[in-house]
């Protein structure tokens, strides 16, 4: 009865979406290979050849000190600039930093795309009453949320797991071989880290899904969390450098490379993030579930579906939010460096948590704050008469 009931609300709208996403990856991996294609013909194209002859200073290869280091062939250059690979960089602290020097762009419209369907399929319901007919019915509703949670995120898997693959034989098949150095293995152990990062992005989106219910204030933590996200490259190196001040001293260097597969790139996996990121994706969901069952209807409205989960909100919702903006603005960091003052790093870094702890606290404890005013109203107008 319940799949019936999901068919008809999400059937079409669930299967558009699956498409969009295989003709994402699918379309991100037939642009590559058509860009490569593009880029080659190019490079043997007659009126390269003469500007590669008459302009040698446009393709300069280094520069030793001050003097140019040129390309010892037209051959060279184009090897260079057409070799795709996952090779290792070396870096001055014994570590290796590894490129895959191809477009993948595609994340950044895969990944809100995800985080919006996973929270949009909660929220919604609870906005339209949906959720009021569920739980009309002769159903638990862990039972109502498990079926859904199947129903829309078994294909939506599929789906990713689809485009994916067509991405990554897309451009192991269409590339030859002899530049494209990437080994297939490589491909698939990104893909597999992809797909779970992907899913952990959902679980993010659905969590939240489950647990904001106010129209209004909703939607705008979502906003709020995106343009948070502009900014998380910035946050990551500062809290990596960050770290490595904090655990090694000045001149110690922590590199904390791929935690984070968002695409099929063929870069190194670290299987123990894989992992990590997989227990997370289901404690969420699993977290998502428990939210659902206590939902009441009488809360219909608030911030939160569930007013027992304020203080804990509240708490991650403030401290979280400061050390993302103090990181990502680089005030930790700050405080390792002479060249910046320690008192106003010390007063910026206590805005900022005075700051995150009102916001917060408006957000979640709206009701309250509602209450105890017209509590002191009543008092003082009692005190007058």
């Amino acid at each position: 009865m319940l799949k019936q009931i999901y068919c008809q609300r999400y059937g079409k709208l669930l299967l558009g979406f699956c498409l969009i996403l295989v003709l994402i990856y699918a379309g991100m991996g037939w642009d590559t290979q058509r860009s490569w294609h593009n880029q080659k013909n190019y490079f043997d194209s007659e009126e390269f050849k003469k500007d590669f002859q008459e302009h040698p200073d446009y393709y300069i290869k280094d520069y030793n000190g001050e003097k140019p280091v040129y390309y010892s062939s037209i051959d060279e250059y184009k090897d260079e600039n057409l070799l795709i690979y996952n090779s290792p960089v070396p870096e001055s602290n014994g570590q290796d930093t590894y490129i895959a020097n191809f477009n993948t762009s595609g994340a950044y419209f895969i990944l809100p795309l995800l985080f919006v369907f996973g929270f949009l399929s909660f929220f919604i319901d609870q906005k339209t009453n949906f959720n009021r007919f569920l739980f009309s019915l002769p159903f638990k509703k862990r039972q109502i949320f498990r079926q859904k949670a199947v129903f829309l995120f078994a294909p939506v898997s599929f789906a990713l797991i689809i485009g994916i693959l067509s991405n990554i034989c897309i451009r192991y098949l269409m590339i030859p071989s002899e530049y494209f150095q990437i080994p297939l293995s490589d491909l698939f152990a990104s893909g597999v880290g992809t797909f779970v990062g992907n899913l952990a992005v959902t679980a993010i989106g659905s969590f939240l899904g489950v647990l904001l219910g106010n129209l209004f204030f909703g939607p705008l933590t979502i906003v709020l969390i995106f343009f948070l996200m502009s900014g998380f490259y910035s946050f990551y190196y500062n809290l990596q450098e960050f770290l490595s001040f904090f655990f090694y001293g000045k001149g110690g260097h922590l590199v904390l490379n791929n935690l984070w597969n968002d695409w099929p790139n063929g870069l190194p996996v670290n299987w123990w993030a894989v992992f990590a990121t997989l227990l997370l994706s289901l404690l969420l969901i699993a977290a998502a579930q428990e939210v659902f069952a206590r939902i009441s209807l009488e809360n219909d409205g608030d911030y939160l579906t569930v007013p027992t989960f304020r203080l804990p909100v509240f708490l991650v919702m403030a401290i979280g939010t400061w050390f993302y903006l103090i990181n990502m603005n680089w005030l930790l960091v700050q405080l390792y460096y002479d060249d910046f003052s320690q008192t106003r790093t010390i007063v910026s870094i206590c805005i900022y948590l005075v700051v995150c702890l009102v916001v917060s606290f408006l957000l979640v404890y709206p009701k309250a704050i509602k209450k105890w005013w017209h509590a002191r109203r009543f008092m003082n107008s009692r005190t007058v008469s």
